[in-house]
């Protein structure tokens, strides 16, 4: 137990260095430069296990910002999406990460509206191979379990 403690501790050390060199803000550059989905998706999975309490709010708009896609079916959008929103799920679900309240009253509204209109427009899309189905699946699922996570969210708001 001591060692996974030093283990823990030296992690812990080494996310501290990171947000202090704004890791965020250059994997962010990263995804919105590249063309390359090979790094988009390393850098959603970078930013999959970010803790919670690094992003900001303007962290979390720039995410909501690479929502706005004219090509759901380009390359891997769909599952760099799909990674999006299990990141804004995680926030809905956490309540005490520093940005988690400030998304639910600032951000809520239109980033419900932007996944219904992804839905449906993933939704009509015809797919011709079992790849792309799968990763229209992937995206489907991942909106739903938000949206899911969201109305919960508004229940107990409201009851």
């Amino acid at each position: 137990m001591p060692a996974e403690r030093e283990l823990l501790k030296a992690f812990e050390g080494i996310c501290k260095q990171l947000n202090a060199k704004n890791r965020e803000e250059k994997l962010f550059k990263c995804l919105r430069k590249s063309k390359d989905d090979e790094v988009r998706l390393l850098v959603m999975q970078a930013l999959n296990n970010v803790h919670l309490d690094e992003f900001s709010i303007d962290e979390v708009q720039t995410l909501l910002k690479h929502l706005n896609v004219a090509n759901i079916s380009a390359g891997k959008t769909e599952i760099i999406l799909s990674s999006i929103f299990w990141i804004l799920t995680k926030l809905i679900k956490d309540k005490n990460a520093r940005c988690s309240e400030d998304f639910k009253k600032k951000l809520i509204n239109d980033t419900i509206n932007r996944s219904i209109n992804l839905l449906k427009r993933n939704c009509m899309r015809n797919v011709l191979d079992e790849d792309e189905e799968m990763e229209k699946t992937v995206l489907s699922i991942s909106i739903v379990n938000f949206l899911h996570f969201v109305s919960n969210l508004e229940e107990s708001q409201t009851g």
